[in-house]
């Protein structure tokens, strides 16, 4: 079945169908058979109009005819055709060269921009992971929930009076830390005061001696180490 002509090319007879293939022969610039002319011309000219056509230019010299087996082509005459200069071909080779650096570094920036979705996707938490992390989570909420239970049901808080036992306390043992601690230094220097680094080191570790670690000193330098806390101030009830 041959292929429909394009609505929009008017159809060619003649002395126009000759004067088009040989003009689309000479443009090209490439061999060809009858009916690829005509399907590469939206059938403009039709198959077999295009043979005869081209079968009698060729006849006529005006194309060269060539023929492979039952293949027949046909294919502008190469004398007369324009040509390229030296320097045109220097540089139409240089602006090759020039796309296809640029085509180079194009690949590479997608290739670089692909491998790095594909990494960023990689290291996100598949479907089983993100199914353990919201059952995680929804413990966690649950857990916080049944602690905040207690204060929604507005349980009763600490009196004044508990808070100024709690702070009572606080000011006696941390005294009490405060003065045992100074009389195990004192009496540690003294005993260590001629021993060498090593002595006293070897001396603490045979006694199982702890000294103050970071959190130690840290809570010592704090507000709530460097000064007693304030008791509070009975509340006064209002007589009924």
């Amino acid at each position: 079945m041959a292929p429909k002509k394009d609505k929009d090319v008017a159809a060619l007879k003649g002395k126009d169908a000759e004067e088009a293939i040989l003009a689309y022969i000479k443009k090209v610039n490439r061999p060809y058979g009858s009916s690829d002319i005509s399907a590469n011309m939206k059938n403009a000219v039709s198959k077999l109009a295009a043979q005869k056509v081209l079968q009698q230019m060729a006849d006529e010299g005006k194309i060269t005819q060539k023929t492979y087996g039952k293949a027949t082509i046909f294919v502008a005459k190469q004398e007369g055709l324009e040509t390229l200069s030296a320097d045109q071909m220097k540089e139409m080779h240089a602006e090759l060269a020039r796309l296809k650096d640029k085509l180079r570094e194009l690949n590479d920036r997608v290739k670089l921009g692909l491998e790095r979705e594909l990494i960023a996707i990689r290291q996100e938490p598949t479907d089983e992971e993100l199914e353990q992390q919201i059952d995680m989570a929804e413990a966690q909420v649950n857990k916080l929930r049944k602690e905040l239970e207690p204060l929604r049901a507005q349980a009763p808080s600490a009196t004044p009076e508990e808070m100024n036992k709690i702070d009572d306390d606080w000011n006696k043992w941390r005294a009490e830390w405060k003065a045992r601690r100074k009389v195990f230094q004192d009496l540690f220097s003294a005993v260590t005061d001629s021993h060498t680094r090593e002595d006293k080191d070897k001396l603490q570790e045979d006694l199982g001696l702890e000294f103050d670690s970071e959190e130690h000193i840290a809570l010592e330098k704090s507000p709530l180490g460097m000064a007693s806390v304030r008791p509070l101030k009975p509340v006064k009830r209002a007589r009924k």
